[in-house]
């Protein structure tokens, strides 16, 4: 007899606890998963749990989050209710999938959480989506983007334009009429801010390229808005990192001392200890075994090398550690990692 909905349902009520984030001035990102497995659905979640009472930011974006994630479990529940009758067991399509990670950014007082989404629902294939929510820690509403300029017509009027030229720098890339879709769309709710301080602006697959070209993100950097961005808002995204992290852990930032390398073959490879400390494995030396990782000595399958004195492994090394840690590279070639502990 086959599963009904209702056990999905059920199942995605599961959901595991991680390693809480500090950022430096006491604001706390709590990382937790959603994993759901059913006959016809599957769900691989995990979301952020942003501060508490004390910075008002947090249950704004809570909430959104949290709202969002519903909606997608109710249109594909409806989907599998509305299919139940005809479906069998051969049918790929009418197997549906939810997954969605995020990466957050403090400046100054600003911080921005970028919820990375993919969605399968039938068809020839699934969706691919950005959602983004930025606010100040201090305050209670997520900005849109005309909140962050002195003016907001000109802001985004600034903004487009930037846009615009790099659209023209290469217009093979998008679709004949991108650059007026740039002039009519609502950019409001389609940007987040980078480690960096730079003004992130995205499109979502078919807004303004094919599906083939995926999620288009243009970075601008503060500088180049500086005469249009709020005092007080230039001065916190001048307060970014000085360069692009290569590594995210629970969403965070995550600078190694030791330099992250990539193989020729495109492999990016991590300093093991840095980031076995950074995710709660424990690391142990000695002459006779060399490194260990849990009591396990590494062993050839893990493809370790020694550099400098220091062993580096493949980021997807630390995804063998099931249960407890999600690796996975994205489109950027940046390495993620989740560390989020089953409850007990």
């Amino acid at each position: 007899m086959k599963k009904r909905f209702a056990a999905m349902a059920l199942s995605s009520a599961i959901v595991f606890c991680g390693i809480c984030a500090f950022a430096s001035d006491g604001f706390v990102v709590t990382p937790e998963r959603s994993f759901v497995t059913e006959e016809r659905y599957s769900e691989q979640v995990y979301y952020p749990v942003l501060g508490d009472s004390s910075f008002p930011i947090a249950k704004t974006v809570n909430d959104k989050i949290s709202e969002s994630m519903s909606d997608v479990r109710e249109s594909l529940k409806n989907a599998i209710i509305e299919t139940q009758d005809y479906y069998t067991d051969d049918m790929a399509s009418g197997k549906y999938s939810y997954y969605s990670v995020y990466q957050y950014n403090m400046c100054g007082d600003l911080v921005s959480v970028k919820t990375d989404n993919y969605v399968y629902s039938g068809g020839a294939h699934g969706m691919s989506y950005l959602a983004a929510y930025t606010g100040n820690i201090g305050g209670n509403e997520i900005f849109v983007l005309g909140d962050l300029f002195k003016d907001a017509q000109n802001g985004i009027s600034a903004v487009k334009s930037i846009i615009k030229d790099r659209i023209n720098a290469s217009p093979e890339l998008y679709f004949p009429e991108a650059l007026s879709t740039v002039d009519n769309i609502d950019l409001n709710n389609s940007f987040y801010i980078d480690e960096t301080g730079n003004l992130v602006i995205y499109f979502n697959p078919y807004e303004i390229a094919p599906y083939a070209a995926g999620i288009i993100e243009f970075e601008i950097s503060p500088d180049q808005l500086e005469e249009e961005f709020k005092n007080t808002v230039y001065s916190y995204l001048k307060n970014g990192e000085s360069e692009k992290c290569l590594v995210r852990f629970n969403g965070a930032p995550f600078y190694t001392e030791n330099s992250v390398l990539v193989s020729d073959e495109g492999t990016c490879l991590l300093p093991l200890r840095e980031v076995c400390e950074k995710i709660g494995l424990d690391v142990q030396w000695s002459e006779e075994k060399g490194a260990s990782v849990n009591g396990s000595s590494l062993n050839d399958e893990s493809k370790a090398v020694l550099m400098k004195d220091t062993y580096y492994v493949p980021a997807d090394y630390f995804a063998s550690f099931e249960d407890y840690s999600y690796v996975f590279t994205d489109n950027s070639g940046i390495v993620n990692i989740f560390s989020v502990k089953i409850k007990e």
